[in-house]
């Protein structure tokens, strides 16, 4: 990790949803500020970013059979979908997730190594929890949702999953941390969805039978009260730590300008999807 962000100024920014009364806004900012580290080779921006209770779709559930089911099973959960233009399938957000995005420019001027900027999120995480007494696993937990390579996990069950996205020379490596709440509820919702979705008969190795039992959250993992707000500054002193100058992001005109543009373009693609 320390490579990728080393004598490089990260500017943070705090996402307070809502701003802009568009519910898709936090991946508004994620094309924003991949723009925004591409023009800015020696900049990088960490982007924290709170929703209420929402079932963040990826854009391989949009193709499952019954989509307005699975939509409507959703809702009926009270929870609101979206759609992400990021890797992996279904997540959940809510209070008690902490979403974080770090947006770093490639180092090399290479090929990006997938595996290589993935780690940097899973090593970010790992040292932001090295106080604890228990190892950080990397690796997929299948019967999770969103399955993945990436997963993190402690004592065999899921608290995390890593999506990332490039653009030009610069990386947008995500990850959703569940930091407290009813983690068995949250991977209920997401079972019901894909449950609601599929055809009848329909089988589909694509999609996770997920398992809600397979996941937790990290309070309940390390048996300590562990809050969104205390993983933020872990994480934060990691950065420092491994060499990165901290600043705040402010929002220039341009960028203001890009996120109208790409509010509307998202907009209109989940208008598509009846969202």
């Amino acid at each position: 990790m320390k490579s990728w962000v080393e004598n490089v100024t990260i500017k943070k920014y705090e996402d307070r949803s809502g701003l802009t009364g568009l519910k898709q806004e936090p991946l508004v900012w994620t094309e924003v500020f991949l723009r925004e580290v591409n023009r800015q080779s020696n900049t990088g921006i960490l982007h924290f970013w709170p929703m209420d209770q929402t079932v963040i779709l990826g854009m391989m559930d949009s193709q499952v059979a019954q989509l307005d089911k699975g939509l409507a099973s959703i809702g009926q959960a009270g929870y609101s979908p979206i759609i992400r233009s990021l890797g992996g399938l279904a997540v959940v957000a809510d209070e008690g997730i902490l979403n974080v995005t770090l947006i770093l420019p490639n180092p090399s001027g290479h090929k990006v190594d997938l595996r290589e900027s993935y780690q940097v999120m899973v090593d970010l995480i790992a040292q932001a929890l090295s106080d604890f007494p228990f190892e950080v696993v990397s690796g997929k937990v299948a019967t999770s949702y969103c399955p993945g390579t990436y997963d993190l996990s402690i004592k065999g069950r899921k608290f995390a999953g890593l999506a990332q996205r490039i653009y030009q020379e610069a990386i947008a490596i995500s990850a959703y941390i569940s930091v407290s709440g009813n983690q068995v509820k949250r991977g209920q919702v997401v079972a019901d969805f894909y449950v609601a979705s599929f055809a009848p008969q329909e089988v589909s190795d694509r999609f996770p039978q997920v398992n809600p039992d397979s996941m937790a959250n990290l309070s309940d993992l390390v048996g300590q009260d562990v809050t969104v707000e205390d993983m933020k500054k872990r994480i934060e002193q990691v950065l420092v730590e491994n060499g990165t100058r901290l600043s705040t992001f402010y929002p220039s005109s341009d960028n203001m300008a890009d996120f109208m543009t790409f509010g509307k373009t998202i907009k209109q693609s989940m208008e598509k999807y009846g969202i």
